[in-house]
């Protein structure tokens, strides 16, 4: 699976980075090698990535994502921020095998009581097997 990011001057210096195919996955940097590598840790979340370097094309210029590793399931999440004093509903609906397999059980439960309601509420997010993805210690107060 290759991934394109769109790269753009930044009208006050630096760079900016967009990968249209993640909506919200947007990054900025001060020069090119900090913008790639805040491009990474943007992706981070979700994918295991590369990236290959930029090739000059104007001032826009375009470089290639490749996920690094295809161990990735696809978790469905259904969230609801409810108002300041009350508990977010986050609710875990299931773990799928690929993008299309979380997007159908989206369409099973739409229709169900509270669900119908908020269908902006779902979430799928990519998750890589075999990687710590809480990499630091906690403190309790």
């Amino acid at each position: 699976m290759k991934l394109k990011a769109i790269i753009h001057e930044a009208e006050e210096g630096g760079y900016w980075a967009e990968v249209p195919a993640i909506p919200g996955c947007a990054t900025q940097g001060d020069t090119m090698e900090e913008l790639i590598k805040n491009l990474r840790e943007a992706n981070e979340g979700c994918l295991s990535v590369d990236i290959n370097p930029a090739q000059p094309a104007g001032k826009d210029r375009a470089i290639e994502i490749r996920r690094a590793m295809s161990h990735v399931v696809h978790l469905l999440w259904f969230v609801k921020e409810m108002p300041e004093g009350e508990e977010d509903i986050e609710l875990l609906i299931g773990v799928y095998s690929s993008d299309e397999e979380a997007k159908a059980a989206v369409q099973r439960v739409k229709d169900m009581p509270g669900f119908k309601d908020f269908n902006e509420g779902f979430q799928i997010c990519p998750y890589q097997l075999n990687h710590d993805h809480w990499a630091e210690g906690f403190v309790l107060d």
